[in-house]
């Protein structure tokens, strides 16, 4: 239960000011959502297990091989019933919902469960601390301003079978914290079942509300408008018949001390997940750190007589820039190579069978010292215009229509690997040994044959990193950190005015064990802020480059890239690079261990190898620790 002390009078937080508040609904340990499908109106009810008059009843057992019980639920209202198990074991304190357990009552079909709403709940700001959410890189909100605002969001994104593209950066990570004293006591709270149906929600204190909680909601049914003919001029408002099949299973993990902040909360992230058996191996400390390049290979435009291809950068162009930056001091170049196929790089995908012939001979970047290249996919997406695939392998919604994104369908997952895979044994004979896999920040379920639950759709993506030899992700959620190379990793959260921190938390659990690369530094709109921004988050330098001019690009899908010929760019890509290498280049192989906020705008970023790096954002010189920091820079201590 919730202690109630503060509504005393005697109580130090009593205040006669506050917001009334209900007991009945905070001491409740489970609350659900249902729909009731006698009423016209199709809409969600809130109950609660104590809901005023009313209770919900229980049958608990203690469980015989672990510390814990089991309780089988009785909702009040609705008599919807499910299952709560609560035990401990060495990963901390589990509470899991068996999806074979819930029941729906006749008309009452259950939507969404929330467990523990209250759970590591703080009054106002009489405990300094905030919520970590890892919304993009991450983010936190802290206790100590009255927000008066709410903040809730999907993990993973929207569902695109269902709901339409969220411009926002996503959750991308399966779980959340909070922090009551830094470095003092601190929860997080592992999503490990049921995260890709989940709503992370946060309610800040306020004029109405004397409390500051963050809890998870698990969506099992929603309501969705059926056409009722080709136009779409004739629908009804349905719900869905079968739930959606994922058990509930979240871990609370306490810290204390020096990992009571964000910072501990991703190493102590990262050991969970290569308990996992995630692929997360200690890099090994090299010559300078790696520079990343996506290269345009070929592209195809509009013509009269339909489609022409054409060549913006040879195999043996790559060849020579990679010669060329190691007399220059780059000594290991991973490049990503885009066009490849046959065809070139725009609206030929999932076809990944074959070489476009004006790219040139695979094999002269094949085994180079320096060089380790990986080829462009996009697997889970076809486009509408081209051949590889069947209408049975795109995703369905519950109104059974075919999923469309700008022009390209959703893959079923399991297809999607069957098909890149067919294609990655033609192409390994010419020369293909290791793929990226591009726009991976998408997830989404499929209701043409039963349901696919994004939890499942999770493991057949996971697949995909099986393929190659070598596998490269781009926008990596937390469930493909196994890749070999991560890139185009997020570097800011969604920036909402709720959030008073953004903070490198995806980068805290991969350094160290993964080499991890920034957008396109020739996209940059404030170059030193973000070279700055890539040294305090461990995070190394890459670049969009062609042999010909962007101009050639005009009017083509690849038009987003205004300027990238490689004789352009080479002095600036070995200044930004020697740049980030001078101070990342004593860190490759070491995590995180602190970061701490000196001034504002002005980081300490402390290594387990005792290497300190200082970053100065600010327009302001320092002197900390008797070193002299210069505005916009940064130093490095051994």
């Amino acid at each position: 239960n919730m202690n109630h002390d503060y509504l005393n009078e005697d109580d130090p937080l009593y205040d006669p000011s506050n917001p009334p508040t209900n007991t009945f609904q905070d001491n409740s340990p489970v609350s659900i959502t249902y729909y009731n499908m006698t009423f016209t109106q199709l809409f969600r009810q809130t109950e609660y297990f104590f809901d005023g008059a009313f209770s919900g009843s229980f049958v608990r057992e203690n469980l015989e091989d672990r510390i814990g019980f089991r309780a089988r639920l009785k909702m009040p209202r609705s008599g919807i019933q499910f299952t709560l198990n609560v035990y401990l074991d060495e990963e901390g304190l589990n509470v899991t919902v068996p999806f074979d357990s819930i029941n729906d009552n006749g008309n009452f079909l259950i939507s969404t469960i929330t467990v523990y709403r209250n759970f590591g709940f703080t009054v106002k700001d009489t405990i300094p601390g905030y919520v970590f959410i890892p919304d993009g890189i991450g983010a936190l909100i802290r206790y100590n301003e009255q927000q008066n605002k709410n903040y809730s969001k999907r993990f993973y994104g929207s569902d695109l079978t269902l709901q339409a593209q969220d411009v926002e950066r996503p959750l991308t990570a399966s779980l959340y914290g909070t922090v009551q004293g830094i470095n003092q006591n601190a929860m997080m709270v592992i999503l490990k079942n049921g995260s890709s149906h989940a709503t992370l929600a946060y309610q800040s204190h306020g004029t109405t509300n004397i409390f500051n909680r963050i809890y998870i909601s698990f969506e099992y049914r929603d309501k969705y408008i059926q056409r009722l003919n080709a136009s779409g001029t004739s629908t009804i408002e349905r719900v869905q018949a079968e739930k959606t099949p994922f058990d509930i299973h979240l871990i609370y993990k306490f810290l204390d001390g020096d990992d009571a902040n964000y910072v501990g909360m991703a190493n102590h992230y990262r050991e969970y997940l290569i308990r996992e058996n995630y692929k997360l191996n200690k890099v090994e400390a090299k010559n300078g750190i790696p520079l990343h390049l996506d290269v345009l290979a070929t592209e195809n435009k509009s013509v009269w007589y339909g489609r022409e291809t054409f060549s913006m950068t040879k195999a043996s162009d790559i060849l020579s820039w990679s010669e060329e930056l190691v007399q220059l001091g780059i000594n290991r170049i991973e490049a990503t190579i885009h066009g490849w196929q046959k065809y070139g790089a725009s609206r030929t995908s999932p076809n990944y069978g074959s070489f476009e012939s004006k790219f040139g001979n695979p094999w002269d970047l094949f085994g180079k010292p320096n060089l380790n290249v990986y080829y462009a996919t996009t697997p889970l997406l076809g486009y509408q215009g081209s051949s590889g695939y069947q209408s049975k392998d795109i995703v369905q919604n519950q109104g059974s229509e075919l999923i469309l994104l700008n022009d390209y369908y959703l893959i079923h997952p399991t297809k999607a690997y069957e098909i890149l895979n067919q294609h990655h044994n033609k192409v390994f004979y010419e020369g293909a040994r290791n793929f990226s896999l591009e726009s991976m920040n998408i997830l989404y379920s499929d209701h043409s044959n039963g349901i696919l639950s994004r939890e499942n759709a999770i493991k057949e993506i996971q697949k995909l990193l099986s393929i190659s030899e070598k596998t490269a992700v781009s926008h990596a959620f937390d469930y493909l950190f196994s890749a070999d190379l991560i890139k185009d990793i997020d570097m800011y959260s969604s920036q909402k005015i709720i959030f008073t921190d953004t903070v490198p938390f995806l980068t805290t659990v991969l350094s160290g064990y993964k080499e991890v690369f920034g957008r396109n530094g020739n996209f940059f709109a404030n170059t030193q802020n973000e070279l700055l921004r890539m040294i305090d988050y461990h995070v190394y330098p890459n670049f969009y480059m062609t042999s010909e001019s962007a101009q050639k690009l005009l009017n083509t899908d690849s038009s987003f890239i205004f300027t990238s010929k490689y004789e352009d760019w080479k002095d600036e890509v070995v200044r930004q690079y020697h740049f980030v290498n001078e101070a990342l280049k004593h860190v490759q192989d070491a995590s995180i261990q602190s970061r701490i906020v000196l001034y504002p705008g002005v980081v300490k970023n402390t290594y387990s190898n005792g290497v300190t790096i200082y970053v100065n954002y600010s327009g302001i010189d320092y002197m900390i620790d008797g070193i002299n920091l210069e505005m916009m820079s940064y130093e490095v201590v051994l």
